[in-house]
């Protein structure tokens, strides 16, 4: 399709509005960082996203995890509010109230 896409750019319709969504929902409404400090940083560090699925992300995890570092106190009081919250969405601490 990239070879060709000058042939079948006019076949192809991109809805704005389904791009905005998909953005806002990937990006703004939901907080990627809920648990990790950086999540960004840790894809990087682990190789790529999907590595974060992986087997291979726990051995990282559990090599770089500290238990007397803060951010480790936070995250476990985070999941404590998010399980005591009954909430199923992880939402951007500056929309939602997670």
């Amino acid at each position: 399709m990239i070879l060709n896409f000058r042939k079948i750019k006019k076949k192809i319709k991109i809805n704005k509005k389904d791009v905005y969504e998909y953005y806002a929902m990937r990006n703004v409404f939901f907080s990627k960082n809920w648990f990790f400090e950086d999540l960004d940083k840790l894809i990087n560090d682990v190789g790529n996203y999907h590595a974060i699925f992986r087997p291979t992300f726990y051995d990282f995890w559990v090599d770089n995890f500290e238990l007397h570092k803060p951010s480790v106190n936070k995250s476990k009081i985070k999941i404590e509010n998010y399980i005591e919250s009954k909430n199923i969405f992880l939402l951007n601490n500056k929309i939602g109230n997670f």
